[in-house]
């Protein structure tokens, strides 16, 4: 389930594009930067964390992660690292303009959850009331992460293949960040 703020609804292509253009995926994969950083709302950022607040106090989330460090993949990795726990996920495309914007974009107050099915509905009635929307967007379970965006297979592996890769990169950037 992801939270995100509903902010203006005339959101155009090029403004995503160009906040896209800064994204961790756009300098790795892409090989260039370019556009604006995404643009942070202090007001909605205050709200979120409002929002998570009460939503911890009426003890309805698992958990919390923010999706602004590598977008939503990158997120439900990090997060499935943690306990070995896989996720299924079918993003919408009617929620991007790019399936690779979708994933990898790494847009400022958004929030990624886990919760019990069961209090789907009363997270959409509270993230409604404090002007976000919530978005259903899999099932936790597993030991694979496998993410589809309008029934097409973005990505699909194992959890020890995914977490391979990232942990010899997090060893190598602590080990340069200590050797400096």
């Amino acid at each position: 389930m992801t939270l995100e703020d509903t902010g203006a609804p005339d959101e155009t292509a090029s403004r995503v594009l160009s906040e896209f253009g800064s994204s961790e995926y756009a300098k790795v994969v892409l090989g260039g930067v370019w556009g604006q950083p995404p643009s942070l709302d202090l007001a909605a950022e205050a709200d979120l964390h409002t929002l998570l607040q009460a939503l911890a106090a009426r003890k309805l989330v698992h958990s919390a992660r923010d999706i602004s460090d590598g977008g939503i993949a990158v997120s439900l990795a990090q997060a499935a690292f943690r306990h070995g726990i896989g996720a299924t996920v079918e993003q919408d495309p009617s929620l991007m303009v790019h399936p690779l914007f979708g994933l990898f974009a790494e847009p400022a107050t958004t929030m990624l959850l886990t919760a019990d099915p069961d209090n789907v509905s009363k997270i959409e009635a509270l993230a409604d009331e404090y002007s976000f929307f919530a978005v259903r967007i899999g099932t936790t379970g597993g030991r694979h992460l496998e993410i589809t965006v309008d029934h097409q297979t973005f990505i699909s592996a194992p959890l020890a293949a995914l977490r391979k890769p990232w942990a010899s990169a997090l060893e190598a950037t602590l080990h340069d960040e200590v050797s400096a």
